[in-house]
């Protein structure tokens, strides 16, 4: 990633009423910032004012720091952002000097925008486009710089979920070994019974394997943190709006021979996931609020 300083000025108009589901933002700031595409320093969503005054629309504005403007819809199923888009977008085409946009972003699947598309790529500017898998071609093509889908940015973010979740459960496997090998050398060594009583993190000394209730607690919470994080991946994924809730397998999440190494993970935490197993595999869902 670039130094942000030293990226073009970026503009990001957001079609609310195409666009439809709001988590989608999340996916299209990410890439702007992963691949550096520019500094955002205009941010805007157009829709009618239902639209955008709902709880999930005001939160994503809210986090994502996106200036609503509100277009109210005079002809029914008419889509009211459109001309308005265009109007805002033309007008930042004709900045010059410090006011200058360089980076043009349109998250929409509407061909409607094309004509706009087009003019504005006129002259060293940069447009890129969002929109679902289906946009038609005649929209993804005039999109010269590069037009980014929904779906496969979710699958690459889920894919960086699963390696990170693939990584934590190797490392809390080759601990608990390494720990479990070394109490029983230090109990050969010291006589004493030593207990195997978490995962750490670090290197576990000769020191650290003296049984206390101090050490014990803190290795416990140690533990704790790592599976914590595993969770929190997990939990990524089937909050995602396309899961709706439903059993999910967990070999999807996370591939064998790991997912052998999450079901205890999973089984522990009754109040956060529910589990169930039939002659396909092990299924996960979020636990129902009681």
């Amino acid at each position: 990633m670039k130094d942000s300083t030293n990226l073009p000025r970026l503009a990001v108009f957001i079609d609310a009423e195409n666009v439809g589901n709001p988590s989608h933002l999340d996916l299209v700031f990410d890439k702007i910032a992963s691949a550096s595409l520019g500094t955002p320093v205009v941010k805007r969503v157009y829709g009618n004012p239902d639209l955008l005054r709902s709880k999930k629309w005001a939160a994503a504005c809210k986090k994502h720091a996106i200036d609503p403007v509100q277009q109210d819809r005079f002809v029914s199923g008419k889509n009211s952002a459109d001309v308005k888009i265009v109007v805002d977008a033309m007008h930042l085409r004709s900045r010059k000097g410090k006011g200058r946009i360089d980076v043009f972003c349109f998250v929409s699947s509407d061909t409607d925008f094309r004509p706009l598309v087009e003019f504005i790529s006129i002259g060293n500017r940069k447009v890129f486009g969002f929109g679902r898998d289906e946009t038609p071609p005649a929209l993804k093509e005039v999109f010269g710089d590069g037009f980014f889908s929904f779906e496969e940015l979710q699958e690459t973010r889920y894919q960086i979920i699963r390696d990170e979740a693939v990584a934590i459960l190797k490392t809390m496997e080759s601990i608990s070994l390494g720990y479990v090998t070394l109490s029983e050398r230090l109990r050969k060594q010291l006589g004493e019974e030593l207990v195997p009583i978490g995962f750490s993190p670090k290197p576990i000394l000769k020191s650290d394997c003296r049984f206390n209730v101090d050490k014990n607690v803190h290795l416990v919470v140690l533990r704790s943190e790592w599976e914590k994080k595993v969770l929190s991946l997990v939990r990524d994924i089937l909050v995602e709006p396309e899961n709706g809730n439903e059993w999910v397998p967990v070999e999807t999440i996370v591939p064998a021979p790991e997912c052998f190494r999450l079901l205890p993970v999973l089984n522990e935490s009754p109040s956060l996931f529910e589990t169930r197993f039939d002659a396909n595999g092990a299924y996960v869902r979020l636990a129902e609020k009681r």
